[in-house]
């Protein structure tokens, strides 16, 4: 997700990165999809833990997926509005590590 082309290209990377700046101006219908899209990604976060972490709860684990990939969308959309590329690597690396560490 942190790959030198998903900052640079911006069109082929993370749909919830390009467009959740924009979700709330947006009409309801629009927001009510990206919301369920949204919950399925958690959902799906939240399955891969269970299965790395069979011991911990379904509640711990979705609430795991939801600090993870919104410190992903969060550390991208962050790393894409510096002009400086060595901002916005020092951004990912240390979103990366941090999410990593957790």
């Amino acid at each position: 997700y942190f790959e030198e082309e998903r900052l640079v290209e911006v069109g082929d990377g993370c749909v919830f990165t390009a467009l959740g700046t924009d979700m709330h101006r947006s009409k309801a219908a629009y927001r009510l999809r990206y919301e369920e899209s949204t919950e399925k990604v958690y959902q799906l976060f939240a399955e891969g833990l269970q299965f790395q972490f069979p011991k911990e709860s379904a509640e711990g684990c979705y609430e795991k997926a939801i600090v993870l990939y919104n410190g992903m969308v969060g550390a991208m959309t962050m790393a894409r509005t510096v002009k400086n590329v060595k901002a916005a690597h020092k951004i990912l690396a240390a979103e990366k590590k941090h999410l990593i560490e957790c």
